[in-house]
């Protein structure tokens, strides 16, 4: 699956930024994970409009869309694990 594949490199990135808590994320780090968070987030739409149209097909296969239904909950934990990322661990 080429989506679960690019969230693995685009969290294995952002655990390496987030490694020391000194560390600052770079400028080009951090526009690699909101590049990996805008494709996320595009691939959850297509998902929507896909579990949409075969909402209205009285047809659908009910199996294929519970399974689209899981892969774009997945995709959404997936987004939110990224964009909790970017939020810097501040000390109280």
């Amino acid at each position: 699956m080429l989506l679960l594949e690019k969230f693995i490199a685009y969290r294995n990135l952002s655990a390496k930024i987030t490694l020391g808590d000194d560390m600052q994320i770079t400028k080009s780090d951090k526009q690699h994970l909101q590049q990996a968070i805008a494709e996320l987030k595009q691939e959850h739409r297509n998902l929507d409009l896909t579990i949409q149209n075969m909402a209205k097909n009285f047809n659908a296969h009910t199996l294929e869309v519970g399974r689209l239904k899981r892969q774009k909950l997945k995709l959404k934990d997936a987004i939110a694990k990224l964009e909790s990322d970017l939020i810097p661990n501040l000390h109280a």
